[in-house]
């Protein structure tokens, strides 16, 4: 999307602008100053590199930590178990030594019956797999022990990396990274003359850049702006608003922001003959759930967005107006998942699924459920809806024929 694309190349030249601004002023203050900020710059340096910091040690040190907090645990579990497999409990022999057993029991059957050679191929692959973990057990058993001294050495390390990550960065490649840009900077404060004239060259050339990108930007969104318009003036059409108007002016900021020049303003106008005024003053309630939807619809269109909620869009609409909606979210959903929060029944009916939230005191608490409606429960919450908390046989028919009209509708899609 070439607008897209202009918009992130306006935010990534303003960066560089403010960047380049920051560093330009930090070499413009007094020596005094500069003196401060390089003694600041210094001791921070020389804490970190005293750290001697390595990507992926935090990690490593609470693994460590975890083991060697766990060690007599993980110690007496491992032992425990090789002492099964090797030596055996008080309830019976070794485990190792009743499976030798049973391959020489079954070597001598197969040297009758030769069909158990399998059987006894796999016996003897168990006892082989089961003394190398026998043996790995032991290694790892001799290899595990407990040392306090190791343990506090090892929460010390994580201790300073945690102090030196509340200073410079959320993580430690972030305070290494930190160190880096404050070498830079005292490079750049130790050469500051020479640095002050090549800054104010940058960012003239910045400047330039970012001007020349943001009109860009403008002509852009000044084409996109009439389509979008366009196209929401014939969706509202096709929401019942036959007359709406619906603008998308830009106003020019005085400066440049990351997001352009401009500043994006809606005007709407729901009546023929009346000029467009901006839309939050001027748009009810049931407009606007007809605009908002119109929006969504287009720009669902765009970005291929999977599941779209709506919550309360029919408010302050009913009638014919909500019948439209309706069979325009049945359209949506043909490439969107598409769910809906509603009290109207009209829209419920046009769904594929219906799922009713509410409310139960269970053990002195209020809590809330929601409930998959099959073909006759869904009937009657449609008719509930309808009459208002009863479901007499006329709403109940009602609903019916709701239900009946958004599948007639929906096999014409």
């Amino acid at each position: 999307e070439p607008l897209l694309r202009q918009r992130e190349e306006v935010a990534r030249l303003y960066r560089q602008r403010q960047a380049c601004r920051s560093a330009l002023e930090a070499l413009g203050r007094d020596s005094a100053e500069r003196e401060r900020r390089m003694d600041l710059l210094v001791y921070q340096l020389e804490e970190i590199q005293k750290a001697k910091l390595t990507p992926g040690e935090e990690e490593e040190l609470l693994q460590q930590e975890k083991l060697l907090s766990h060690a007599e645990k993980l110690q007496s579990l491992v032992e425990g178990a090789y002492s099964e497999i090797f030596a055996g409990s008080g309830l019976g022999p070794a485990l190792l030594d009743r499976l030798s057993g049973a391959l020489s029991a079954l070597q001598e059957a197969a040297a009758i019956d030769p069909g158990l050679q399998q059987a006894v191929g796999l016996v003897e692959s168990a006892v082989t797999q089961l003394q190398e973990a026998a043996y790995d057990l032991r290694d790892y058993r001799d290899r595990v022990s407990f040392d306090s001294g190791e343990l506090a050495a090892v929460q010390e390390r994580l201790s300073q990396i945690r102090s030196l990550k509340r200073k410079y960065g959320s993580t430690v490649e972030e305070v290494i990274a930190f160190a880096r840009q404050v070498g830079e900077d005292l490079e750049r404060l130790r050469n500051s003359a020479a640095e002050a004239e090549k800054l104010e060259k940058e960012l003239a050339g910045l400047e330039e850049e970012l001007s020349g990108a943001a009109r860009r930007l403008q002509q852009l969104r000044l084409e996109a702006a009439a389509r979008l318009s366009a196209a929401v003036r014939e969706s509202l059409d096709q929401l019942s608003l036959p007359q709406a108007q619906f603008e998308i002016r830009l106003k020019e900021r005085e400066q440049v922001a990351p997001q352009g020049v401009d500043r994006v303003e809606f005007m709407f106008s729901a009546n023929l003959g009346e000029p467009v005024q901006p839309l939050a003053k001027v748009i009810s309630g049931g407009e606007m759930s007809r605009v908002m939807l119109a929006i969504k619809v287009i720009l669902a269109q765009q970005d291929r967005v999977p599941t779209l909620i709506f919550d309360e869009i029919d408010a302050g609409i009913g009638g014919v107006v909500i019948q439209s909606v309706a069979e325009r979210l049945a359209h949506l959903s043909r490439h969107h998942q598409v769910i809906c929060v509603t009290h109207n029944p009209q829209i419920a009916a046009m769904a594929e699924g219906h799922f009713m939230i509410y409310k139960e005191e269970r053990e002195g608490r209020t809590v809330t459920r929601i409930k998959a409606l099959e073909d006759q429960e869904r009937k009657q919450e449609l008719a509930r809806m309808l009459d208002g908390g009863s479901a007499d046989p006329i709403s109940l028919r009602h609903g019916e024929s709701l239900l009946e009209r958004a599948e007639r509708f929906k096999k014409n899609l």
